[in-house]
C-alpha cells in the first residue's frame, strides 16, 4: 500500500485467489504524506496519472488500501512490511524471508543487495519531494486513517 499501485487493494475475490494457499500478499505500508506527494507529482506530470488523481485521491486510495490490509493482515498468506523500516532500516528482514520461504543459501546474497539498495535509498531521501500545500497536509491529517496505519505497523 504505497505510491505505486494501491488500487491493487481492490483485488476481487471472484477469482478465489484471496484464500488460495498458493498466493502470498506482501503489503508494503508507506506513510501517507510521501504517497500523496508522489501522487501529486505524477498528476502534475500527467504522464502516468490523470491530472485529477493528485494528493486528494491519494488519501482516498491509501485509506481503501489500509482497509484491505487490515482485513487481511492476520491471514497466513499476508505479510505487512513497513516501507521506511525496510528501505531505510539496518536490520535483516528475517520475518520477510521466512514468509517468502527464501532458501538459506540465498539470504547472504539478498542481504548484500538490500544493503546496497539502502545506501542508494539514503541518497534519494535527500531529494524527496515536499510539494504538498498546507491545505493538502491538513486534509491528510483530517482524513487519513492513521489509527489503522499504526495498528498495522505494530
Amino acid at each position: 500500500m504505497g505510491d505505486k499501485i494501491p488500487r491493487l487493494a481492490d483485488i476481487k475475490t471472484e477469482s478465489g485467489l484471496n484464500d488460495s494457499a498458493d498466493v502470498k500478499y506482501l503489503v508494503i505500508l508507506r506513510n501517507l504524506f510521501d504517497v500523496a506527494s508522489f501522487y501529486k507529482a505524477r498528476a502534475e506530470e500527467a504522464r502516468e496519472w490523470t491530472p485529477d488523481r493528485g494528493a486528494m485521491s491519494a488519501i482516498k486510495e491509501w485509506n481503501r488500501a489500509l482497509g484491505w490490509a487490515s482485513d487481511h493482515s492476520e491471514k497466513a498468506n499476508t505479510f505487512v512490511l513497513c516501507y521506511e523500516t525496510f528501505f531505510f532500516g539496518d536490520t535483516e528482514p528475517r520475518e520477510l524471508y521466512d514468509f517468502l520461504e527464501v532458501p538459506a543459501e540465498h539470504i547472504e546474497t539478498l542481504n548484500t543487495a538490500l544493503e546496497a539498495f539502502r545506501k542508494e535509498s539514503a541518497g534519494l531521501e535527500t531529494r524527496r519531494l515536499n510539494i504538498l500545500s498546507p491545505n493538502e497536509r491538513m486534509e491528510i491529517c483530517r482524513r487519513g486513517k492513521f489509527a489503522a496505519y499504526r495498528k498495522l505497523l505494530d
